[in-house]
């Protein structure tokens, strides 16, 4: 319940800041938006809490703070990069440099609503997600159950924020797969043992949905 709520809650705001922005207007977030985003962002200062503020400044119309919050998330993924497993590297270095695009866009009156954020967003929301995968299955067999569902649990959190930021709805399967990970990942932070096969099948089902994502949001 409480993921679906996080879901619905970024796709509010998602949706209210396209609704209502432009660069031109430099709108300010109503205070029960901040609340939400508030409840959505995670405690770590990692690249997509920055990015999150790069969308609270943009919209109050703070494009230069915008632009050093988005080249922040750059650098960030830029060190997560630097020591990252190899199948995760190119993602991350690939959204990186999306992100530095996409802040020189600000930088230079490019960027007139704040849905052209959204791709490059959503795409460092993936590259994430897929490192987390990794470092999820890491800790599994370094026997650190709780804090491997911890990340597992942050993973889907990060999928979710990716999804919301293209305006999609989650399919059934889509679903589905988030749900039992969910499972896994709560049974994991309780220290309850879960099956290493079914661990594998669990996130390989999840990097198998990144795939499909990217995919289909590269395409747009």
């Amino acid at each position: 319940m409480k993921t679906k709520l996080r879901f619905i809650c970024v796709a509010a705001l998602c949706a209210m800041l396209t609704a209502c922005q432009t660069r031109s207007e430099k709108p300010v977030i109503p205070s029960e938006g901040l609340a939400k985003l508030q409840e959505v962002s995670i405690t770590e200062m990692e690249p997509d809490d920055q990015l999150y503020k790069a969308l609270e400044t943009f919209s109050r119309g703070e494009y230069k703070q915008c632009v050093a919050d988005i080249k922040e998330a750059a650098t960030s993924m830029r060190t997560i990069a630097a020591t990252a497993d190899q199948t995760r590297k190119h993602a991350i270095e690939k959204a990186a440099e999306s992100l530095d695009r996409q802040a020189d866009k600000v930088a230079k009156n490019q960027v007139q609503n704040i849905a052209a954020l959204y791709q490059s967003f959503g795409q460092t929301g993936r590259a994430l997600a897929g490192n987390r995968l990794t470092i999820t299955e890491n800790e599994y067999f370094n026997h650190s159950e709780e804090k491997s569902g911890a990340l597992l649990a942050k993973t889907i959190q990060q999928l979710e924020r990716s999804i919301a930021y293209h305006h999609r709805d989650l399919s059934v399967g889509e679903k589905q797969i988030l749900d039992d990970a969910l499972h896994v990942a709560t049974q994991l932070e309780k220290g309850n043992k879960v099956d290493e096969d079914d661990l594998k099948a669990t996130l390989q089902n999840i990097d198998n949905e990144i795939d499909k994502w990217n995919n289909e949001f590269e395409a747009l």
